[in-house]
């Protein structure tokens, strides 16, 4: 039951915290804040904020430019169906197939999780060139652009899930070995 909860979790964590974005310091001249959450990097759309500059409307100046190509937003896409599979794996009735999804699910979110963040990050990065921003801060502190909470959490999440089907998998290694060493007739 901890496989299916671990990837509900990342997904959750994906999908409401920020992915990957840009960040600026106040003594900067970048005074834009853009944010990809999870399904902000699956509809394409940032989230735009400037606790500096209200007049005009930030999300105007650089929100066409912001918004994230097809080819990121279906890694994104993926990347959530993918968790979900792996959150649905609960329903699959045979134990040795459920921890195949699990291991399958692991492995390919991780990779999505990844290229999705690293890009969406990257696309923030060239956008906020004109926000005047050049340094890139990668673990999501500093200024910027990077990945970001959200991003390191679903990874942990998804990490954790996977020594738990890992440990799933040793297990059934284990009881299927005890069978095949009992002799026949002597089980009592």
């Amino acid at each position: 039951m901890l496989i299916p909860l671990g990837f509900l979790l990342a997904l959750l964590a994906a999908a409401v915290l920020p992915l990957a974005g840009v960040s600026c310091g106040a003594d900067t001249h970048g005074l834009i804040r853009i944010c990809y959450p999870g399904w902000g990097a699956v509809s394409g759309t940032p989230n735009i904020t400037s606790p500096y500059v209200t007049s005009p409307d930030p999300a105007t100046i650089v929100g066409p430019a912001a918004t994230l190509p097809t080819g990121i937003r279906l890694f994104a896409a993926l990347t959530t169906l993918v968790l979900l599979a792996g959150a649905a794996s609960a329903l699959v009735p045979n134990t040795y197939r459920r921890v195949a999804v699990g291991a399958t699910a692991t492995a390919v979110s991780l990779v999505l999780l990844v290229a999705t963040a690293v890009l969406a990050a990257a696309h923030a990065g060239s956008v906020y060139v004109y926000v005047d921003a050049s340094s890139w801060a990668w673990l999501g502190i500093g200024d910027g652009a990077g990945v970001s909470g959200g991003f390191w959490l679903a990874l942990v999440l998804v990490v954790g899930t996977g020594v738990v089907v890992l440990s799933n998998i040793s297990g059934l290694r284990s009881a299927r070995a005890d069978a095949d060493l009992r002799m026949p007739g002597l089980d009592a």
